[in-house]
């Protein structure tokens, strides 16, 4: 009954996007010559498109008659009864002269006057939009050259095998398309239903969810574009950010004049636009708009870009954006002169069946999805998409839908789940620390429907010595739940820190001399259940039964230096029987995290705790209780406006650690920085591996003054760019240290202020820039102690 639902639920989608279909060219009735650009709305139906470069349009129209109305910049506004029979059609419009006297002129205007006008209407117009309703067309056309000594190869499968295909070293192309029902709600937010969708086949079904659907466009204050908001030369900083001059006024519509503004930035330090803007006379309503970011708005892995917008009038005196096109070029670097891309991109949107403030369904809101796909919506056929498709497929763009198809049905279809595997789950294993030495080995993940099983096999060089795991994982279906088994017989890090993925310990071990872990042997097996509270949020619940032994370092040397590593405090041999709980939010996490730039507040933080009971020695009667909680939150908020960049910044970490009679295994160890990579909350000063305790408490701040003071100063940047500039408190305190092989800071604070340099480029590669921190502690512990931290982030 459920799959009868859903095709019937999907037939009723097809069948309400569908209709009489009109369509045709529009040309200057003088030259004969296209007219692109220009607007061609059904009176009756409400519902319009533009025409294309070529001059043609297409419209689906509820019934078989109706009346066009077609305008475009500088021609007289016409109207044409049509009956589809008629079509395909051929639209002729007259071009008006500059200057018409005998339109009614306001008394002229100031282009600053006419801006305050267009802010006053703008502020109006949104307020006046409580919801809206839209069928959107969006189509994508994404074009990419690979250079370089590497090649990228793509996992492909054909008739269940699996094999690897190296791209061309010219142009490939993807093209994406959708038709989708877009609501949106002032209170509510925004969500979207994809009804039908076509893409070329080096393409999977499921990545296209391709949805350009933002509702207020220039009509907002600003305008995100990547990571940068870019505010609107109609907005309320329009005139402190932007001068404008009025070029001309021209004929529009026929019976009204239009104010053709210039748009160039102020100043070189904030990202701004450039380009030209149409108002219309008397109401002030922002029509079209033609923009491109100025020469000195630094935009991610951008090199050109051009939006143009176009805006109809619907009643109640309601201007909303029906046309949208972003256009482009773009370039990235992975590894310079070895692995390269660049390439251009078309991305447009047309949305008609435009209903506003009209009431929505609850249950479009019901969901937190933002994007749907409706059961049918890779079920159209292709004389679906040459009879409705808003947009015509240009001549080249024919052409790249047969190249591509023709290259998948050759090389087999894309297996998307085959490709995540080869990108993610590596067979080989490498770890290098002070216990085990080199260890090699094989580990893989796979899935087979809702189960994960996974395993892994080494060999630890100076413990001569064979180390596995294995598990399987458990998702259950329809809810957001996970249970798992696993085996263990691992060398594995002690006490709660585990801020640096292994993979990265061993690197800064083989090359830098500094094992950053304590090590211990476990063997055992364990459970675990996991639940998503939400978008942001996990709860996780796990039981181990498992023993100990203790290690002591065995290696002498790393690649470049021929001297013992420290010692590894060696744990005594126990039992353990423990249960654990944690509970994540706001998408924290140990190890290296994307930092993508967030310009508003967060919170983030994780709850951890452990309980149970275990026995050193072989003493059978004398099991012990434990139970330990850790605490660490990291609260971010903006504190002054880089104009549309990620803005200033003040970042505040805290953590905090209690536990009762705590073996070594779970005691806390002061945070400090392994080498060449430093984290918030982490001393850079601090010696490694010296002070810890059964008792923990940490804080830390950070203020990153951007790179506004660079640029002010006109020094060189770089794409763009300047250096940022960042200053950083960090201080701890450890306790109860008896029976451990740390020291204790007792009644005083380790502390230390840092001095940061960051966003420098690292030239070999686009995708990350580094950051330079140097720090000098004080206070009786740290007295005289100097640090350098070097790290990475992602180039955003």
């Amino acid at each position: 009954m459920r799959w009868v639902t859903l095709l019937l639920g999907g037939a009723t989608v097809l069948v309400a996007q569908t209709g009489f279909v009109v369509e045709g060219i529009i040309v200057d009735v003088q030259t004969g010559g296209p007219v692109a650009g220009a607007s061609v709305f059904a009176v009756q139906a409400q519902r319009g498109t533009y025409t294309s470069a070529r001059g043609f349009f297409r419209l689906i129209l509820p019934q078989e008659t109706d009346t066009l109305r077609a305008r475009s910049l500088g021609y007289r506004e016409q109207r044409f009864p049509v009956h589809v029979q008629q079509s395909p059609l051929r639209l002729a419009l007259v071009p008006l002269p500059v200057e018409m006297a005998t339109v009614p002129i306001e008394a002229e205007l100031t282009a600053e006057e006419v801006i305050i006008n267009a802010q006053q209407r703008r502020l109006q117009n949104w307020r006046r939009i409580r919801t809206a309703e839209a069928l959107v067309y969006s189509k994508l056309v994404l074009g990419t050259t690979q250079s370089g000594d590497l090649e990228i190869g793509v996992r492909l499968s054909e008739q269940g095998q699996a094999t690897t295909v190296k791209p061309a070293r010219d142009t490939a192309f993807a093209i994406l398309e959708t038709f989708a029902r877009l609501y949106y709600d002032a209170e509510r937010g925004q969500r979207a239903v994809i009804l039908q969708r076509r893409q070329t086949r080096n393409v999977p079904p499921e990545a296209n969810v391709l949805v350009f659907g933002s509702i207020g466009s220039l009509y907002q204050e600003q305008v995100e574009v990547v990571t940068v908001a870019i505010p609107s030369p109609i907005g309320p900083e329009a005139l402190k950010r932007y001068r404008f001059r009025v070029r001309e006024r021209r004929p529009w519509g026929g019976h009204r004049l239009v104010y053709v503004l210039g748009v160039e930035p102020r100043s070189r330090l904030y990202p701004a636009f450039e380009g030209e803007i149409v108002i219309v006379d008397s109401t002030f309503a922002l029509v079209q708009a033609d923009l491109w970011p100025s020469g000195t708005t630094a935009l991610p892995f951008l090199r050109q870009l051009r939006f143009i917008q176009r805006c109809e009038h619907f009643p109640g005196d309601i201007w909303f954006p029906t046309f949208a096109e972003l256009s482009g070029t773009f370039a990235v670097a992975p590894l310079r002169g070895l692995l390269e891309f660049d390439g251009e991109f078309v991305l447009t949107r047309i949305a008609t069946e435009v209903r506003l403030n009209s009431p929505l369904p609850d249950t479009v809101f019901s969901e937190e999805q933002r994007i749907r796909v409706a059961p049918l919506a890779d079920s159209a056929q292709a004389e679906f998409w040459q009879r409705y498709a808003l947009v015509e497929l240009t001549p080249r763009e024919l052409a790249i839908y047969q190249r591509m198809d023709s290259l998948a049905q050759l090389r087999g279809e894309v297996d998307p789940r085959g490709l995540a595997r080869s990108l993610t789950n590596f067979p080989l294993f490498f770890r290098f620390n002070r216990v085990t030495g080199v260890q090699l080995g094989l580990q893989y993940q796979w899935t087979w429907g809702l189960v994960e099983p996974g395993a892994g096999l080494t060999y630890a060089l100076a413990r001569s010595r064979w180390e596995g795991w294995g598990q399987v994982r458990v998702n259950l279906p329809g809810l957001p739940v996970w249970l798992s088994a696993r085996a263990f017989a691992w060398t594995a890090p002690m006490g709660w820190d585990r801020t640096y993925p292994e993979v990265l310990n061993s690197l800064n071990a083989v090359l830098f001399h500094r094992d950053y872990y304590d090590w211990v042997y476990r063997e055992g097996v364990g459970a675990e259940t996991g639940i998503e509270l939400g978008r942001w949020s996990r709860l996780v619940a796990s039981w181990e039964l498992f023993r100990t032994v203790g290690l002591p370092a065995r290696v002498q040397r790393s690649l470049f230096v021929a001297k013992p590593f420290r010692g590894n405090p060696v744990a005594e041999e126990a039992r353990y029987r423990v249960g654990g709980m944690t509970l994540t939010w706001g998408e924290p996490g140990e190890g290296v995290q994307a930092e993508v730039p967030n310009k508003g507040f967060r919170l983030k933080g994780r709850l951890q705790g452990v309980f149970g009971e275990f026995r050193q020695g072989t003493n059978a009667a004398a099991w012990q209780r434990l139970w330990a909680l850790v605490a660490n939150a990291e609260l971010e908020f903006p504190t002054v406006s880089t104009g549309g960049y990620v803005p200033m910044k003040l970042r505040l970490w805290t953590e905090l650690g209690v536990g009762q009679e705590l073996p070594l295994l779970y005691a806390f160890r002061l945070r400090s920085t392994a080498a060449l990579l430093g984290r918030l909350g982490h001393l850079v000063t601090a010696p490694l591996g010296v002070y810890g305790g059964r008792r923990l408490i940490a804080v830390a701040a950070e203020h990153n003054f951007t790179d506004l003071w660079w640029r002010a100063l006109g020094l060189p940047t770089f794409r763009g760019r300047g250096i940022e500039l960042l200053v950083t408190a960090t201080a701890a305190r450890v306790w109860q240290a008896e029976g451990l092989p740390y020291q204790a800071t007792g009644q005083q604070w380790y502390t230390e202020l840092g001095l940061g340099i960051g966003r420098i480029p690292a030239f070999i590669t686009d995708i990350l820039v580094l950051r330079l921190d140097i720090c000098r502690g004080f206070g009786e512990l740290a007295q005289g102690r100097w640090g350098i931290a070097l790290q990475g982030s992602l180039s955003l």
